[in-house]
Formats: structure tokens, sequence, C-alpha cells
């Protein structure tokens, strides 16, 4: 008899084990996939809620949600490492939680959650593929920027440069190639301001006024695109503060007074047309005080007089507007001093 049946018989019967080992394997892929699914639907959800529960002051119960959002994440990356979706998730859920600690005052707490964080998405920008991510690269930005500021509330002042100059670095590198992405050209702006704040600390005031006048070009190319958009002017008001603020402490006293000058015809025009906003309300007064400082440095003690009074009338009235507002009761007493 043929050993030939046999043969079919053992073929057919490999074919069906591979075949039925290939739907098994499809199934499985199929059931973790949807799985995974449900668990980033769930983390998402997570999440949401507890930038929500942040929001409305619910502390414990958003450190509670962005607790077994993190639980997720760690297990998912735990499972498969190089899982860069999930180790990016993880990254957000240390960050958020540091938010919750900042908000609760816990700023160790909130200073280790942040490191956390920050270490993950420094892992996945280092990884192989992922240059040029920019998705990747904005997480890795702003978890400097968390750090950053948390770090100079704290006042460790030269490891809060380094990170936002990290976080500069990386802002930098898009607005260079784009200078019509108004977003980032006003971030790149704003972050100008952060470094030079802290190199104000450091005393470094040359490196400092670089930076306020590297932020001032930025924001008078914006503010002059659209006179309109009320930040970018906001924007260009501080930065023209900056910049007079490190002239003084040099002791330009003519160039301080130029810029700030310069930025006090802006927060009138923008005043006078937003008499309700407060928020130019009180940039006006900063803006005479400033003023009048530098006038009373240069013996000009008629105009510094005018000044001081200009921001007092604007300080009294945001001052009798709310008088559970620490800060404008705090600017009026400072002002009338400084006046007297």
């Amino acid at each position: 008899m043929s050993d030939r049946p046999h043969l079919v018989t053992k073929i057919l019967a490999s074919l069906f084990l591979a075949a039925a080992a290939f739907w098994i394997g499809l199934a499985d892929f199929s059931i973790s996939e949807k799985w995974q699914q449900g668990q980033y639907a769930r983390w998402l959800s997570l999440s949401s809620t507890g930038d929500a529960l942040l929001a409305q002051g619910k502390l414990d119960d958003a450190y509670k949600a962005h607790r077994e959002g993190l639980a997720i994440a760690e297990h998912l990356v735990a499972s498969d490492r190089s899982d860069v979706k999930w180790a990016s998730k993880l990254s957000l859920s240390h960050m958020k939680i540091g938010d919750v600690f900042l908000a609760q005052g816990s700023l160790d707490f909130a200073l280790k959650a942040y490191r956390d964080g920050l270490a993950i998405a420094e892992r996945l920008d280092a990884m192989d593929g992922s240059d040029g991510d920019l998705g990747l690269q904005s997480g890795l930005m702003g978890s400097y920027e968390k750090l950053g500021g948390l770090l100079a509330r704290l006042n460790k002042f030269s490891e809060a440069l380094k990170a936002y100059r990290d976080a500069l670095a990386i802002a930098e590198r898009p607005a260079a190639g784009d200078r019509t992405n108004t977003g980032r050209q006003s971030h790149v702006s704003s972050l100008y301001i952060n470094v030079g704040n802290l190199l104000v600390e450091e005393g470094s005031l040359d490196a400092a006024l670089t930076a306020y006048r590297d932020s001032l070009t930025i924001a008078k190319r914006l503010a002059a695109a659209d006179h309109s958009n009320a930040r970018w002017q906001r924007d260009l008001v501080v930065s023209f503060q900056r910049v007079g603020d490190a002239l003084v402490m040099q002791g330009k006293l003519p160039d301080a007074l130029a810029a700030y000058r310069d930025g006090l015809a802006i927060a009138e025009r923008l005043a006078a047309t937003n008499r309700d906003d407060v928020g130019w309300q009180s940039y006006l007064s900063a803006s005479y005080r400033k003023l009048g400082n530098v006038l009373v440095a240069k013996g000009n003690l008629d105009d510094a007089l005018a000044a001081y009074r200009d921001s007092v009338v604007i300080a009294e009235r945001l001052a009798a507007a709310d008088r559970n507002n620490p800060g404008w009761q705090r600017d009026l007493s400072n002002i009338v001093h400084e006046d007297r």
C-alpha cells in the first residue's frame, strides 16, 4: 500500500494547525488591541476628569483621578517599554499629579512628580526615530517649563534657568522655521522673558538685557501685525518694561526712560479704550510708577510727582472697586509711599 495518502493527510493536518494558530493569534491580537483601546479611553476619561476637578479646586478628587490614570499608564509601560504612546501618557500623568501637588502647596512632592515626568520625556526624546516628533518635543518643552517655574518659586534659580533654556531651545527650532506661526513666536517671546528674569536673579544683567530685547523684537513684530490683539499689545508693554528694568539696574537711566515711555504709550492707548479692563488699568498704573521712579533718579521731581499722581488715581480706583484684592491695596500703599 502506498504511503501517499498518509503523507497528504499529514500535510493537510499541518496546514490546518498552522491556519488555526494564525486565526487564534489574530483573535488574541484583536482582543489585546481592543483591551488597550479600552484602557486608553479610561486613561483619557480620568485625565479629563482630573483636570476638571483641579480647575474646580477639588484637589483630593483630582489627585485620585490622575493617580488612577498613572496606574493604568504604568501597567502598560511595564509590559512594553518601547511603547512610545503609553510612555508619553505616563510622563503626562506624572506632570498632572505635579500640578495637583503644586495647587496644594506641596512643592517638594510637585518637584518630584515633575522630575519623574521629565525623565520619561527625555528618554523618549533620546530614542531612535523620535527626532522631529512635534508631539514628543512639545511634551518635553512643557515639562521643562513646569519644572523651571517651580524651581524659580523655590529660589533654585540656576536650575530654573537651565530648565527654561532647555525649553527655549526646543521652542526656537520650529519658530525659526515658520515665522508666520504667531502662537509659536509669542511662546518664544514669553520664554525669553522668563530666561531674562532668572538672569536678573543671578546678577547677569547684560545677558538679561539681551534676553529681554530678544523678547521685545518678537513682541514688536507681533503687535505690529495686529493692533487689535490685546494679548500681543500686553506682551509688548511687558517687554518694554523688562528692558527698562534691566537698564535701570545698569544705571542707564535715559535708555530706561525711553523704554518705559514706549511701553506707557501703548498702555495709555489700550487703557483708554478699555476702561473696564482692570488688567490694562493695572498695567497703566505700573507704567506710571516705573516712569516716576526713573524721573526721581534723574532729578526730574516735578515730572516724577505728576507720574506718581497719575498712578495713584488709577490705583485708588482699582482698590476701591475691590477692597478684598490684597495686590491692589498693596500697590496703592506703595505708590502713595513713593509719592511722599
